[in-house]
């Protein structure tokens, strides 16, 4: 199947510009529209006349692209966006990518959501092959949480704010030797939270060690991390992430186990084994839900929308 990325290749312009043309929006030069336009011919592209005409014809379907649902935040962002849905007329298709950053995985949900004929989509913490590239031309697509790469309708928190939290939190705390465990900065949610965090750390004495891992090596990378052995605290980018280390410190270190700050989603009852900053991910769902739908209505959608975190638990 010909994609964005051919079309592209072949005409010698990005990837947002042959999707601008095949969409009839944007300010595009006559140049680039023939190249792309001649492009589109000698690679054999057809557009997806069948889901076209679902839109038109003012299809009701909308997809939400998810890694999983055993994390709690996709959970709940999931169902939270499914209830805002359903509750205004559409109804809701999870599309679940396979494989971290695999290209084939990512496309092959492009072209199933084409061929289901959703008329609109949220990408929700997306692969990295999904935020590099715009593989969605022919659907109105808003991305939550993960930033993309190139220029897109974005919806999530401030997590520069919640690194920054972080570190004021230790600042005056005797905690000097600290482990900072996160996903990959290759991700802006990650990317945002490992500066805010450095913005404040840094110059106050506080030793820090940053582990960078993956839901594949987490454990072996704690298991051959001295620094991590010897923390005095441990801040995690989420709270799976500090489930894993509470578990690995408790094995090896008993009661004794130094202080563990995370990033969470909310929850009804406080947590006495973490102290956590919390995000309302069923506050992103909804209103996800609610920018998208309002985008497809005609009405103003905003192109980017930062949510307020809840923050520490009192």
């Amino acid at each position: 199947m010909v994609t964005i990325k051919d079309i592209a290749k072949a005409a010698g312009v990005a990837q947002g510009t042959v999707s601008n043309v095949l969409n009839n929006r944007g300010n595009v030069s006559s140049d680039k529209i023939r190249r792309v336009m001649e492009a589109c011919d000698a690679l054999g592209y057809i557009p997806n006349e069948r889901a076209k005409q679902l839109r038109q014809s003012k299809s009701s379907l909308l997809g939400v692209v998810l890694p999983d649902l055993n994390d709690r935040r996709h959970i709940d962002f999931y169902l939270s966006f499914k209830a805002y849905a359903n509750d205004h007329g559409y109804t809701v298709r999870q599309y679940i990518y396979s494989g971290i950053g695999s290209a084939s995985s990512s496309e092959a949900i492009a072209q199933d959501a084409t061929r289901d004929g959703v008329c609109g989509l949220v990408v929700y913490a997306g692969s990295q092959h999904m935020m590099q590239t715009p593989l969605f031309a022919d659907i109105p697509v808003l991305y939550a949480d993960h930033r993309p790469q190139f220029k897109a309708r974005y919806i999530g928190f401030d997590y520069r704010e919640a690194g920054r939290a972080m570190a004021l939190r230790l600042k005056n705390t005797p905690h000097k030797r600290i482990v900072l465990l996160t996903g990959q900065r290759a991700y802006s949610n990650t990317s945002d939270f490992v500066s805010g965090f450095s913005e404040i750390a840094n110059g106050t004495g506080m030793r820090v060690t940053h582990i960078e891992t993956d839901r594949q090596t987490e454990h072996l990378a704690l298991l051959h991390s001295r620094e991590f052995a010897a923390a005095q605290a441990v801040i995690c980018s989420r709270l799976e992430l500090a489930q894993v280390a509470r578990r690995m410190l408790s094995t090896f270190m008993g009661e004794t186990t130094p202080p563990i700050y995370t990033i969470s989603p909310l929850f009804t009852l406080p947590e006495k084994d973490y102290e956590k900053y919390e995000l309302n991910y069923r506050l992103l769902g909804n209103a996800a839900a609610q920018s998208l739908i309002r985008q497809l209505s005609g009405g103003a959608a905003p192109k980017e929308q930062i949510l307020k975190s809840s923050g520490f638990r009192t």
